[in-house]
């Protein structure tokens, strides 16, 4: 069940998505967490911890679109899996990472076309 638990080019099962999408939501979180916390600026706390989470979550909104392309890369270009991907998008702009990681999930159990 975690056997290549981090790859972006295999068909999973249900359990093996869900382990996907606990692994990279923590991946996701902590290179967000880093990012605003690094580019994080403001003369007050509050200033500083309101910069630090737009920056935040415009890094999920980029993390979302590069996993959406790289599994896309893997799969057939057909409009439900462009659909899951942009669904994934749509989504990690309103919630985060922690949304627009549920249809990229989906997307993980579409068959790939690494076999052709």
């Amino acid at each position: 069940m975690l056997k290549r638990t981090l790859s972006l080019s295999l068909q999973r099962s249900i359990p093996q998505a869900l382990v996907w999408y606990l692994c990279y939501v923590l991946i996701c979180v902590a290179i967000c967490g880093l990012a605003g916390g690094l580019f994080a600026t403001g003369l007050t706390p509050r200033q500083i911890f309101c910069s630090g989470a737009v920056i935040g979550h415009r890094t999920a909104v980029l993390l979302i679109i590069a996993i959406g392309l790289l599994l896309l890369r893997h799969r057939d270009k057909s409009i439900l899996n462009f659909a899951f991907a942009v669904a994934g998008l749509l989504i990690s702009v309103y919630v985060g990472a922690v949304g627009g990681l549920i249809p990229l999930t989906v997307l993980t159990t579409r068959p790939s076309n690494l076999g052709l």
